[in-house]
């Protein structure tokens, strides 16, 4: 498959990515407004929109999500949105781009078209954890803003 090719296919499938993401994504930027006004209550939902994220752990050892998932959710039930935190969703998101994004499309590109469905999944996961990463950087701005902000 030719390289002009590869990038139309690759751009059909964002395309179905960004539909399938719509919900979560939509969540994401109900808590980016809910942290302004009502930290609590966006520290709440973002853990609910991280328990729905890591609940679909395949369970396997090498599922990145799964590797995570727990050191990730116990910190933001205690509300520790610190330094930590974001480098285990760093690590999270270089590995699973590595591990499984990267190899999924690459399968997908040189014809596996019965993958598509699951590069959708594992794109849409992506997304989503870099969503997430993205909310914990704002939590960090905005409780360093206002001291009073719970922690």
């Amino acid at each position: 498959m030719s390289e002009r090719e590869s990038m139309k296919k690759l751009g059909r499938l964002l395309g179905e990515i960004a539909s399938v993401e719509e919900v979560f994504l939509k969540r994401c930027s109900e808590v980016t407004l809910l942290a302004m006004t009502d930290y609590p209550s966006a520290l709440k939902e973002c853990l609910a929109l991280a328990s729905d994220m890591f609940d679909e752990c395949t369970g396997e050892p090498e599922d990145p999500c799964c590797k995570f998932a727990a050191s990730v959710k116990s910190a933001l039930e205690r509300g520790e949105l610190d330094q930590s935190l974001v480098a285990d969703l760093r690590s999270l998101r270089q590995e699973y781009v590595q591990a499984v994004l990267q190899p999924a499309v690459r399968s997908y590109l040189i014809g596996d078209n019965e993958g598509r469905d699951n590069v959708v999944n594992v794109y849409a996961k992506a997304l989503a954890i870099d969503r997430l990463l993205d909310l914990m950087a704002l939590f960090q701005r905005v409780s360093r803003r206002d001291p009073s902000v719970a922690r």
